[in-house]
């Protein structure tokens, strides 16, 4: 198969590779770009999907947090969210204090509170109608979690 044969055929990929060769590399690119393309845009679909989800976490969330020792504490905290940063206020019976360097990564998301002079650490986990978080305050480790309060 020459050059005039495949030019009057439109395949003129056949001219670069001078054969049938030339037309199956052609053709296995397209495939491989294909699915290229549909991958982008699947793991795009899920970037947008987990970010839509997070940003269900806006708003107010309670919870009580369980001391080793059996003291119990109402948690408060009013979330917000901005871009990839948490930021907003927990209220706890020392106060209302600030969340500090909030940082979301898909559905987890770390912040801190000072009380007393104190960080307190945050880590926790969105789940879409609750939300797990770990506290620790210095060697002492505890787990709440939170939900939306009836209205």
């Amino acid at each position: 198969m020459g050059y005039q044969t495949c030019f009057t055929k439109n395949l003129t990929c056949c001219s670069r590779y001078g054969s049938i060769w030339g037309l199956l590399l052609f053709e296995k690119t397209i495939k491989t770009m294909k699915k290229k393309i549909i991958t982008t845009a699947l793991l795009l679909c899920c970037f947008f999907a987990g970010f839509a989800t997070i940003a269900n976490l806006n708003g107010n969330w309670t919870g009580l947090l369980k001391t080793d020792q059996g003291a119990e504490y109402p948690l408060y905290y009013n979330f917000k969210i901005d871009g990839n940063k948490l930021t907003g206020t927990a209220k706890t019976p020392n106060g209302v204090m600030l969340i500090n360097d909030g940082i979301i990564t898909q559905n987890t998301f770390t912040f801190n509170v000072v009380v007393s002079g104190m960080e307190i650490d945050h880590i926790g986990k969105f789940y879409g109608d609750s939300v797990g978080v770990d506290i620790n305050m210095g060697d002492a480790r505890s787990h709440a979690t939170l939900k939306r309060p009836n209205p």
